[in-house]
């Protein structure tokens, strides 16, 4: 699995609505529901309620809660999540 990048090399948007993605530290599995553009130039991506982890990493402790959508910013979508 590799980091998800929001754009290929030639600035085309490579995030989709029903992609699988895959939060890095918690390894909750989230899904695409929108692509929306940020006041900054770059985009925030809605990811849907989380799905059950896979397992719980050793010295997580944060608890995510799966009540709704949770809106990212481009950088951190990019730094914490990849593609499942």
């Amino acid at each position: 699995l590799d980091e998800a990048d929001v754009y290929d090399e030639r600035g085309n948007v490579i995030i989709a609505k029903d992609l699988k993605v895959r939060h890095i530290p918690s390894q909750f599995e989230y899904t695409v529901a929108d692509i929306i553009p940020a006041e900054d130039g770059k985009i925030n991506i809605v990811l849907r309620a989380p799905e059950e982890p896979r397992f719980t990493p050793s010295g997580y402790t944060d608890d995510i809660e799966g009540n709704g959508d949770l809106v990212v910013s481009q950088d951190e979508f990019e730094k914490e999540y990849e593609v499942k």
